[in-house]
């Protein structure tokens, strides 16, 4: 699964996007428990106060998912 969020802000920052695609693997027989990479990451404009460009941030996240 796959999140996707476009900010189109009005401010010296510009457009935001946030990308958070999951992918997760089952780790036993029965399907209760899976292991799983969330990796947020999130773009955006920076001001010219703050030296300008596009700054992107890269946060990746191991996970661990039960159904009980």
């Amino acid at each position: 699964m796959t999140t996707l969020v476009v900010n189109f802000r009005k401010d010296s920052f510009g457009t935001e996007v946030f990308l958070r695609p999951d992918f997760f693997t089952p780790i036993d027989d029965k399907g209760r428990f899976e292991v799983g990479l969330r990796i947020n990451i999130h773009s955006y404009n920076l001001p010219g106060s703050l030296g300008g460009g596009r700054s992107t941030i890269v946060s990746p996240m191991l996970m661990l998912r039960a159904y009980l």
